[in-house]
C-alpha cells in the first residue's frame, strides 16, 4: 500500500506454534516499537521509503527458527517497524536501530541486544535473563524491568 511522500506499507504476519524462536530486526531514520501481547502471532508492519520504489524489503524464517527482517540500508531513506510480538514464543531479539527512537514494552525473553546509534529508546515492563544495550548518542529511559543481568553502554547522553 502506497500512501503520503512515496512511503510503503507492508505488513508481515507469522503464526507460532514452536518456542525458543530468535528475532533480528532494523529500523533506520525512523521508528521501532515492540510490543508484548499473550497471543500467537508475529505480527510486524513496516513503513518505508525506498531511494528506488522498485527496491524491497523482507521478513523471513530460518530453518532454526529465527526471524529476520532484511534490507539494504543503502537503498532506503526510511523504515520503521511496528511489532507486535507474543510473549513466550521469543527467547533472543536483537535490534538495531540508526537514526530511530525505538521502545520495547511488556516483552518476555531470555536475551535481548540493542545495538543503537542516535537513537532515543526506552524499556519497560520486560522481563528476561539478559538485557546488552549499546547506544551513541541518544538518551534511555529503563523502567520496571526483572533482569538477571543489564548491560548498558550509552555514549554521549543519559540513562533513566
Amino acid at each position: 500500500t502506497t500512501s503520503n511522500k512515496n512511503s510503503i506499507c507492508k505488513e508481515f504476519n507469522f503464526a507460532l506454534n514452536e518456542i525458543n524462536n530468535s528475532l533480528d530486526l532494523k529500523s533506520l531514520n525512523g521508528e521501532m516499537v515492540l510490543k508484548g501481547y499473550n497471543g500467537d502471532k508475529l505480527t510486524l508492519k513496516a513503513v518505508y521509503i525506498p531511494k528506488d520504489m522498485s527496491t524491497t524489503l523482507d521478513f523471513y524464517t530460518t530453518d532454526n527458527k529465527k526471524y529476520i527482517f532484511s534490507f539494504m540500508e543503502e537503498k532506503f531513506e526510511k523504515v520503521s517497524l511496528e511489532v507486535l510480538l507474543p510473549k513466550k514464543y521469543f527467547d533472543s531479539i536483537s535490534i538495531s536501530t540508526i537514526n530511530s527512537n525505538f521502545s520495547l514494552d511488556s516483552i518476555n525473553f531470555k536475551n535481548v541486544l540493542c545495538d543503537t546509534t542516535n537513537s532515543n529508546g526506552i524499556i519497560e515492563n520486560c522481563e528476561g535473563q539478559d538485557i546488552n544495550i549499546n547506544n551513541v548518542n541518544g538518551k534511555l529511559i529503563i523502567r520496571n524491568i526483572k533482569s538477571d543481568v543489564l548491560k548498558v553502554c550509552n555514549i554521549n547522553n543519559y540513562v533513566k
